[in-house]
């Protein structure tokens, strides 16, 4: 994910402190934000995921990180 969507999550998250953490070694690729789908380049041409993938995870997130508020 781009930092535009951890930074979603991270302002959306029902906790007073979130972390987001973003790199590994055997990724798949990018999951580009929508912002960069719509001015394309390499993260956008390169990767495998569906567009909008990002945004739907993001929103997954806050799902489960509001479960877990509960």
């Amino acid at each position: 994910m781009f930092d535009s969507d951890g930074m979603y999550v991270k302002e959306n998250s029902p906790f007073r402190q979130t972390f987001i953490i973003g790199y590994n070694e055997d990724g798949k690729g990018y999951l580009p934000s929508k912002l960069s789908e719509d001015h394309g380049g390499y993260e956008v041409d390169n990767n495998v995921f569906i567009l909008g993938t990002a945004q739907l995870l993001a929103d997954e997130y806050l799902k489960m990180l509001g479960t877990l508020h509960k």
